[in-house]
């Protein structure tokens, strides 16, 4: 045996590659508003016709159908908001491709919103605000999220809910609170309707949906929504 035999010598793994930067997020409350609104007012009695076949059959179903009925609802307004025109039986694709993920992603938010919410509430006065916030913090991503399955090219696996959760918060995340402010401003517009009866909510919550349309496209795609030359 050779005792002076070269040892081998293990190359060293290379670097990680460098993180790629993190990605600005520009909110523009006024002209989403402004693009949303356009969006509505070029075919309001369509869109408010769609909100109310979702939200009914959802809440005459108690809720089990308010993910997939989401999932639809938020499809068309996205085939709206890139120039394109849907039917009133694409409400249902949420059913018929999606029904238990998005069944799944609305459960874990309420379970994310109520579990915390009662357990603050045994702490006097600061948990009450502590869960309002984290309520508010939360329901932010809700939007986005079914926007993000109803705009998937393929169904969404249950298995996959948590990584698009992630890929939701990693877009929000550089400018978190003015996202969270700019949901908190779109769901009070959403139900100002109620003024009117209540009736008026359908036509207020297609609005503000249709303006989270256009955010989320720019946001979440890079995209420009197309809006109706008036």
């Amino acid at each position: 045996m050779n005792d002076n035999a070269t040892p081998t010598v293990t190359p060293a793994p290379p670097p990680p590659p460098p993180e790629a930067p993190q990605q600005k997020v520009d909110v523009k409350i006024g002209d989403w508003l402004s693009a949303g609104w356009k969006l509505f007012a070029a075919d309001w009695l369509k869109a408010s016709v769609a909100m109310l076949i979702a939200l009914v059959i959802g809440m005459v179903t108690c809720l089990l159908l308010w993910g997939p009925m989401t999932v639809g609802l938020y499809k068309c307004y996205l085939k709206k908001a890139r120039g394109q025109d849907y039917e009133y039986g694409e409400l249902f694709d949420g059913l018929k491709t999606q029904f238990i993920p998005s069944f799944l992603l609305m459960l874990m938010f309420w379970v994310v919103i109520i579990v915390p919410s009662v357990v603050l509430g045994f702490i006097p006065c600061v948990g009450s605000i502590i869960s309002m916030v984290w309520s508010f913090v939360v329901s932010a991503f809700i939007p986005y999220a079914f926007y993000k399955m109803a705009d998937a090219q393929a169904p969404v696996q249950v298995g996959s809910l948590v990584d698009l959760l992630k890929d939701v918060y990693a877009k929000m995340q550089p400018a978190l609170p003015m996202m969270v402010l700019w949901v908190i401003v779109a769901g009070i517009i959403g139900q100002a309707g109620v003024i009117a009866c209540g009736i008026g909510v359908f036509a207020s919550s297609a609005f503000a949906a249709l303006a989270l349309a256009v955010s989320y496209l720019e946001v979440f795609k890079g995209e420009q929504a197309v809006i109706p030359q008036q």
